[in-house]
């Protein structure tokens, strides 16, 4: 069957308005789906946030020291006045940490020595007290030594 050119016109018109919908239905059906599926995304991302952010007050209420271990302490005295081994470590028990101790005589010396078997004990509270107790005493690091820490009291 001929057309006359209108008629083709007109055909090529209504499927091009046909697909020209088709399209319009796909864009907008996959639009929404594809705006559904990033408000939930969006969403997840939320209660996420929500729940670090959560965790992280509860970290921010917590104490910042955990609970204190126990030490092996030794304190030599080498200062040559008597007692003051024994006395130091009255002190730091009565400060509240948890010490298995024993003292001893050294050589005289002039000045104080802290040495801790671990470098993260020098940062531990126990460190920072007998960084302050002992202000000008030498800290050091002695991985061979058997105690945690050894205070050598100097004049």
């Amino acid at each position: 069957m001929q057309y006359p050119l209108s008629e083709k016109k007109k055909d090529i018109f209504l499927f091009l308005t046909r697909l020209l919908l088709f399209v319009l239905i796909l864009f907008v059906v996959f639009g929404l789906r594809f705006l559904y599926v990033n408000k939930s995304r969006y969403d997840l991302q939320t209660v996420e946030l929500e729940k670090v952010s959560e965790v992280k007050q509860k970290d921010e209420a917590m104490p910042a020291e955990a609970p204190k271990r126990k030490f092996i302490v030794k304190v030599i005295n080498s200062s040559g006045r008597t007692g003051l081994a024994a006395k130091t470590i009255e002190e730091i028990k009565s400060a509240g940490f948890e010490i298995d101790s024993s003292t001893g005589n050294g050589v005289a010396r002039s000045g104080s020595k802290i040495s801790f078997k671990q470098p993260e004990i020098v940062s531990l509270a126990i460190g920072d007290y007998l960084k302050k107790k002992l202000p000008t005493a030498t800290v050091e690091i002695s991985l061979t030594q058997q105690e945690d820490i050894v205070i050598d009291l100097g004049k």
